[in-house]
Parts: C-alpha cells; sequence; structure tokens
C-alpha cells in the first residue's frame, strides 16, 4: 500500500511541477505586451450616469456624453475624450453574431460589444480604414449602424467589403437582439503578444462598435488621452467638469492611466507565479518526505538483512542498490504516469485551444520536451536524494554490532 500511494504521489509532483514551469513560462509572455497607443497618456474612469433620469434615454445620453467630452477636450493638456463601455480598452461583453447566408445548422460564433461616442478615434489616435465612424446623428430613431474591426471581418466577411452588410446581433444584458449595418471598418485594437501567443489565441478579439445614441446604458467609462503622460492637474480638470456638467452624474474612483492597470496586472502575474512555484515545491517536498520516511522505515525492519550481506563481503554499492531496488519500481511508474498525464493535457489543450496546426507547433512541442525533461531529471534527483540519508547509514552499518543487537 505504502508503495502505491508513494507512486501516486510522486505522479501528482511530477504533473504540479510541469504545470508550474508550463504556467510561469506562458505568462512570462505577457512581459511582452505591446498597445497600439501610450498607455501612459490614456486614463480612464467609471462615469455613472444612471442616477440622472433624463439619462436613461439613449438620444438623450448621447447628447450630454457630447457635450461633456467637448468640455474635456477644451481643457489644457487634453486631447481626447470619449465614452466607451470597455475597461482598459479591452474587458467587454460577447454577442452572437449571425451572418445571412450562413449555414443554419453551423455554431454561432462571438464578437466583443464595446459602446461608443464619435470621440473614440481621437484618443487612441485610430485612422479609418474603411467607410465611416459614428456620428452625433446615429440615434435611436435611425438606422442601426456600427463599426467593426479587422479581426470582424476577417472572421465573418473574409472575401468581400462589409460596408453596407447587415448581420443579427444576438441579445445582452441590457439590450435585444438587432440587425446592425455595417458603415465603417478601424483596426485592431489589441495587445500585441509574441507571435507565440497571438497564433494561440487564434485571433478572437472581433469587435463591433455601438453608437450609445442608439443603446440603453447605466455605467461607462469616460476615457481621455493627454499630450503628456497623465497628472493629477489634468485629472482635477476633469472631474470638475463632470460636477459641472450635471449634479447626478458622477466618476467612480479616481482616473488610472492604462500604464497603471497594466501594472497592477502584472504584480497579479508575479504573484501567480510565485504562488505557482511554492505550491509546485510544497507538494514535491510532501512526496519526498514520504519517501524518506517509508524508505527509511524499510531499511530499519533489514538491518539484519543488510548486516549479514556486509559480513558476506557486500560492497557499498552492492548495499545501495540493496535499498534502492524495492523503490525503484514505483518511482519509475509514478515519473511514468506523471508524464502520460502532462502529456494527454498537453494534447487535449492543443485540441481545445487552436483545433488546427500552426506554424509553431515545432517550437511548442520542443517546449514540451524541454519541460518534461527538466521535471523528469529533476524528481528522480529529488528521489534520490531523500533516498541517500537511509543509504548513508546502511553503508555505515557494523555487521558485527547489527548481528549482535539481533
Amino acid at each position: 500500500l505504502s508503495k502505491r500511494l508513494l507512486m501516486f504521489q510522486i505522479a501528482g509532483s511530477a504533473l504540479m511541477l510541469w504545470v508550474g514551469l508550463v504556467l510561469i513560462g506562458e505568462l512570462s509572455l505577457l512581459e511582452h505586451v505591446k498597445l497600439p497607443f501610450k498607455p501612459e497618456h490614456v486614463a480612464s474612469s467609471n462615469i455613472r450616469i444612471k442616477d440622472d433620469p433624463k439619462l436613461r434615454n439613449p438620444v438623450n445620453a448621447a447628447r450630454y456624453a457630447e457635450k461633456l467630452t467637448s468640455e474635456i477636450v477644451r481643457l489644457p493638456g487634453v486631447r481626447g475624450a470619449a465614452f466607451s463601455s470597455a475597461e482598459m480598452g479591452m474587458f467587454v461583453g460577447m454577442r452572437t453574431v449571425d451572418v445571412p447566408g450562413r449555414d443554419p445548422n453551423a455554431q454561432k460564433k462571438n464578437s466583443q460589444q464595446e459602446l461608443v461616442t464619435p470621440g473614440w478615434l481621437d484618443v487612441f489616435d485610430i485612422k479609418l480604414l474603411a467607410g465611416r465612424f459614428i456620428t452625433t446623428s446615429d440615434v435611436k430613431d435611425t438606422l442601426k449602424v456600427c463599426v467593426v474591426n479587422e479581426d470582424f471581418v476577417n472572421e465573418f466577411f473574409p472575401d468581400k467589403s462589409p460596408l453596407g452588410e447587415v448581420f443579427r446581433f444576438g441579445r445582452s444584458k441590457y439590450m435585444d437582439g438587432e440587425d446592425l449595418t455595417i458603415v465603417g471598418v478601424v483596426p485592431n485594437i489589441k495587445p500585441s503578444f509574441t507571435e507565440k501567443l497571438d497564433e494561440a489565441i487564434g485571433n478572437t478579439f472581433a469587435r463591433v462598435y455601438v453608437p450609445i445614441g442608439q443603446s440603453r446604458m447605466t455605467e461607462m467609462h469616460l476615457v481621455i488621452e493627454t499630450h503628456q503622460p497623465i497628472d493629477w492637474k489634468v485629472i482635477k480638470s476633469v472631474h470638475e467638469a463632470v460636477e459641472r456638467s450635471s449634479g447626478l452624474v458622477s466618476l467612480e474612483g479616481s482616473f488610472s492611466s492604462f500604464a497603471d492597470q497594466i501594472s497592477r496586472y502584472d504584480r497579479v502575474r508575479a504573484l501567480i507565479q510565485w504562488a505557482t512555484s511554492l505550491f509546485g515545491m510544497a507538494v514535491l517536498l510532501v512526496a519526498l518526505v514520504g519517501l524518506y520516511a517509508v524508505v527509511s522505515y524499510s531499511m530499519h525492519q533489514r538491518r539484519r538483512e543488510i548486516g549479514i550481506r556486509m559480513a558476506l563481503g557486500a560492497s557499498s554499492w552492492d548495499v545501495t542498490k540493496a535499498v534502492i531496488h524495492p523503490w525503484a519500481k514505483p518511482i519509475f511508474l509514478g515519473l511514468l504516469i506523471g508524464m502520460v498525464e502532462i502529456v494527454v493535457g498537453f494534447a487535449l489543450f492543443r485540441m481545445i485551444g487552436s483545433g488546427e496546426a500552426t506554424t509553431d507547433d515545432s517550437r511548442e512541442y520542443l517546449s514540451l520536451v524541454l519541460s518534461l525533461g527538466l521535471v523528469w531529471i529533476g524528481m528522480v534527483a529529488a528521489c534520490l536524494l531523500s533516498m541517500a540519508p537511509s543509504i548513508w547509514r546502511a553503508i555505515r552499518l557494523d555487521p558485527m554490532e547489527v548481528m549482535g543487537a539481533e
């Protein structure tokens, strides 16, 4: 029973250590995140408008946003201002997309949705690729329009111009399903990762930009861009402009630049790395303590046998082999089970994550082999190290003393 328990303990240790090693490697890719704008020049804060009953109407909300952003842009140091439903420009809601002409039995795909105002282009210094952007005339009683990004075009209209095309946008928490007409195309605004991670996520940043004048909104983000890195004087003047605009509208929390928000995520990433490393080492330590205990107990029971072997001329190497031999099989089987679990887990991840081979497959498999090798070597060395005290005591046994005691 102790051998079987030890075998599965070693297998679990190998799996946890490999997961920690791979996770740290993947998270290190986030250090290479690049954004298509200067994150230290762009800041955002939640703006709460639902306390003002007049602004619950999309048309009134659009007019209010136009008036407020126009005033903010005139403030010293501010280059652009806009309303957006996206936190950090990246975290948004998802809705299903139904394009006419597609196989009705095919699985529907999702797209991100972001509510924006016309000043959004200026904040992120974006140039239109085709058509037009959202304007102040896009309100509730006019044609429902949207602007899409490059990933959306590549996903849903790869072989033709999307301008003028109509698609069905599924229900969301605050909006019913609706038909939208595409009037413009903008570049992708998404983190630029390393080539490896960019291929792994498979261009999943398809996004639809919807005018706030045609959508219900309760809480938005006021996003500003400044000529210089964000400072407290600019933030103070923006707060004052919001207070003057309406006594029922407020900014929730302080403004923070995208650079500050990214640094917070970096700190979280560092904590995850440390936690994963410590957890993996704790699991390994438990396995080694268990191995030391059972080998030490086994060796104590075999003292007379080992003493007889040494009295008959067994060398130190012979004694070492005699101590290790009963435990070599469960250790090897435990490591083998752990490696099989790792390979199966990796295969399932590849199957679910991408479904298709990529140009970086050879690099992926080389990374897998190297990580497997490191874990295997480390686990074997650790197991031998935990058995070393028992082996040392066995080698130093005095045959006459053992035989006399027995």
